[in-house]
């Protein structure tokens, strides 16, 4: 394993130099072998744990339902840090009769209940009971998948009176819409409540497969209808577009099917319209070829000599060859995913097309699919997964110096020899658990690591596209964006996390965060069509006609990104990923970062904003085009290097990148908190007020809002009504918004809604009287000594 620990420049205009420096394969592969060692020790630990949330840490059980609600409750504490608040006394007032647990947590942790009553239902007449009686009662029902969204899109922190039902353990009554696959047709049916691991187990022994594939399987039929999940294929783009049919319980606790134009609707729907109970998608079949998964793993894309600084050409060509690579990719495979190391330099791409043996009939090859898929459903839980949204894969590191040692020492290498630490190759006298960039390389290089393994796992058993059967938790930055930005928006990332690396090693002066990237950036190629009412993201037809619109001159796009032979027009998923809870301290400023530069990325990275000092100083090249104006796009100017000009005179715009950062269920937004932010200086996602505004403004999207309100009004689905899509659909109500965690010296025993008080807390320790939030421990002495080396704790 080789990786390249370059120091490089924040952008070729720049005129500060980050030296490059040797490679440290020793050290990066001392952490790479022990976090694989770490990963795998915890995973073994959490296989016999059956909690519904290892952050909640209880269960509830309740007594024979009565119309009053609930007669009797006992709970089981347990977890990091346990509850100290009882439910004597405290019943939820909208538990309405038996709840398998009582308490609410999305995956990451983020948004934690303790009052919420939570119906593992079995059948449609338990699921319309809970739906007619919350109406009666003014409560809210919200269905759950795998709670995998980083954003309360199934509830807030702050939500009241609502009652959560989970599918894991649903079966419909109706035997049309029994579990399986026509063969003739390729369209398959699937519980809402099922995972994405026994759908492939369904389908697969039968030659189909998914034509939109979401990384990971361990998400429910019915999460990733009503989110905008998207895959990688250049046909297509979000797994609710191949959805012929629907079956779905109404307000009035009606069975009905939903097909045609009213399933742009309930695609993206988040369950406000009411609860999907089972899907029909037209799969694809390999009666003309088989599915093959393939990858590649290819540069290094920029090597220097120890010492050398990169040059704007070697930057420039650098981005020529990784984008060239990326778009071959593209044009000859059906579906791919790419992952780019910045340390490495290296594009990992994950592929899939229909260039195998063609399925004939029921082979013995198949039926090994059908068995590896099993044996992965079984692996993550079955309906238990469904309910849990499977084991979380965190990385233990209070201390990570602590467990970063030599082979054959640690706690973690089944000796009792001491640790014996790795010393870093940067920073003389230091250990390399103390240095931000070299844990940040090997960090980013384990990602990738585990990528291939997970991978080459799937491409020998079930064979189903699907890129990785588990995750470590991540935090996120999302951006989507015209595919001919490609180059540009790679460029500015490419060069943005130079300059972070640049701050973090202490190589570039004045860093206003410190923070060395813990992953690659992934990325995807889609083309979707117009499906879903709610989801913001339009087709590339509509960027195209949005971009002339802001530039005021018909065929600007075009002009600005001409169209190149064989390379297919679409949209670009970028996904900028930290791993939660390593050297994360400035993780939430990075992410905000990244944002802003994806935001005013220019069209001609050659014509920089400001005065335009080559051609006439006394002008300036600006973002917006104003034609009335005379400020018209900015144009090379024969004879004059660096020189661009409009109409003499007059400033010339060189617009930026038409860009939505922007994905309902990931991290997404960083912003500003009222409350939060001015103590902690952090930001925080959920809170970038332009993205909130402009999201459903202009385009097609501009009458979304209202157009899927009055869908609301028509099918009298209030009783749905919750989460974080009501920051769009009802602005005026106050809800919908993202609560952070409260501070030091905050309340965390809030009486208007009850909740896990530790979970309440940024210190995740509230006091012992369950009244204020209290400080973290103190800081350990390597997170003292990363203090006076880096400026701040990293």
């Amino acid at each position: 394993m080789k990786i390249l620990l370059h120091l490089m420049v924040a952008c070729a205009a720049s005129s500060s130099s980050v030296t490059a420096t040797s490679d440290s394969d020793k050290s990066a592969e001392h952490v790479a072998h022990m976090l694989k060692d770490i990963l795998r020790t915890q995973n073994s630990l959490k296989s016999s744990i059956a909690l519904p949330h290892e952050g909640n840490g209880y269960t509830a059980r309740l007594g024979e339902m009565e119309d009053g609600g609930i007669i009797s409750a006992s709970v089981a504490v347990g977890g990091s840090g346990g509850l100290r608040r009882s439910l004597k006394g405290n019943s939820p007032s909208c538990s309405l009769g038996i709840a398998t647990h009582f308490g609410w947590s999305n995956w990451f942790e983020t948004i934690a209940t303790l009052d919420t009553p939570v119906f593992r239902v079995k059948s449609d007449s338990e699921l319309k009971k809970i739906v007619k009686k919350s109406a009666k009662k003014g409560c809210r029902v919200r269905p759950m998948g795998t709670t995998h969204s980083a954003d309360g899109l199934i509830i807030q922190r702050t939500d009241e009176d609502v009652v959560v039902v989970s599918l894991a353990d649903y079966t419909t009554s109706d035997d049309d819409w029994a579990d399986g696959i026509d063969t003739e047709t390729g369209l398959a049916r699937f519980r809402a409540g099922m995972l994405f691991y026994e759908a492939v187990a369904i389908s697969r022994p039968h030659g189909f497969v998914f034509r939109e594939r979401s990384a990971i399987p361990l998400f429910t039929i019915g999460g990733v209808v009503a989110n905008m999940v998207h895959g990688g294929s250049k046909s297509g783009g979000f797994v609710h577009s191949d959805v012929t049919k629907l079956l779905v319980m109404k307000s009035n606790g009606k069975v009905v099917e939903v097909e045609g134009d009213e399933l742009q609707f309930w695609r993206s729907s988040a369950g406000q319209l009411g609860i999907i109970l089972a899907a029909e998608f037209q799969l694809v079949s390999e009666e003309n070829g088989g599915l093959v998964m393939s990858r590649d793993n290819t540069g290094p894309y920029l090597t220097l000599a120890p010492g050398a600084t990169p040059s704007p050409s070697d930057i420039k060509q650098l981005v020529v060859d990784v984008t060239t690579a990326i778009f071959t990719t593209i044009a000859a495979k059906d579906h791919c995913q790419f992952f780019y190391d910045w340390y490495a330099n290296t594009l990992n791409a994950y592929t899939s097309d229909f260039s195998g043996q063609r399925f004939e009939g029921e082979e013995p090859l198949h039926s090994q699919y059908q068995a590896a898929a099993d044996e992965y459903l079984a692996k993550y839980g079955g309906n238990n997964a469904v309910f849990t949204g499977g084991l979380q894969s965190r990385l233990p590191v209070d201390d990570l110096c602590l467990l970063i040692c030599e082979e054959g020492t640690g706690p973690l290498s089944g000796t009792e020899v001491p640790c014996d630490q790795v010393n870093s190759v940067l920073v003389p006298g230091m250990l390399l658990c103390e240095v931000p960039v070299e844990v940040g390389a090997a960090l980013s290089q384990f990602s990738v690591e585990t990528l291939n393994a997970q991978f080459d796992g799937r491409k020998s058993t079930v064979n189903d596209g699907f890129v990785v059967d588990s995750s470590l938790v991540v935090k996120t930055a999302i951006v989507f964006f015209p595919s001919r930005a490609l180059p540009q928006v790679f460029g500015a990332w490419w060069a943005a996390n130079a300059q972070v690396v640049g701050w973090a090693s202490g190589q570039l002066p004045n860093p206003p965060f410190q923070f060395a990237p813990t992953g690659p950036l992934e990325m995807r190629f889609i083309n979707p069509a117009e499906t879903a009412v709610m989801n913001p993201i339009p087709t590339f037809e509509e960027w195209k006609e949005e971009f002339d619109s802001d530039v005021g001159i018909p065929g600007a796009f075009d002009l600005f990104f001409p169209p190149a032979l064989g390379i297919p027009d679409g949209l670009f998923a970028y996904e900028v990923v930290v791993l939660d809870g390593i050297n994360d301290g400035d993780a939430n400023k990075y992410l905000a970062f990244m944002e802003g530069v994806f935001k005013n990325v220019p069209t001609n990275p050659e014509a920089p904003y400001g005065p335009n000092d080559a051609v006439d100083p006394f002008t300036n090249i600006v973002k917006e085009c104003d034609v009335s104006s005379n400020v018209i796009p900015c144009a090379p100017i024969p004879g004059i290097p660096g020189g661009f000009g409009g109409v003499p005179g007059f400033d010339c715009c060189n617009p930026p990148i038409p860009v939505r950062n922007v994905h309902l269920g990931k991290g997404w937004g960083y912003g500003v908190d009222p409350e939060t932010t001015p103590i902690t200086s952090d930001h925080v996602p959920f809170q970038d007020q332009d993205t909130i505004s402009s999201l459903f403004s202009s385009g097609s999207k501009a009458s979304s809002v209202d157009d899927f309100n009055d869908k609301v009004d028509e099918l009298d689905a209030d009783v749905f009504s919750g989460g974080a899509l009501l920051r769009w659909l009802r602005p005026d109500s106050g809800k919908g918004g993202f609560e952070p965690r409260k501070l030091v010296g905050q309340e965390c025993g809030s009486t208007s809604y009850a909740t896990d008080p530790d979970a309440e807390c940024i210190s995740g320790d509230c006091d012992e009287d369950n009244s204020i939030c209290v400080k973290v421990s103190a800081p350990s002495s390597k997170a003292s000594k990363e203090k006076n080396v880096f400026g701040g704790n990293n």
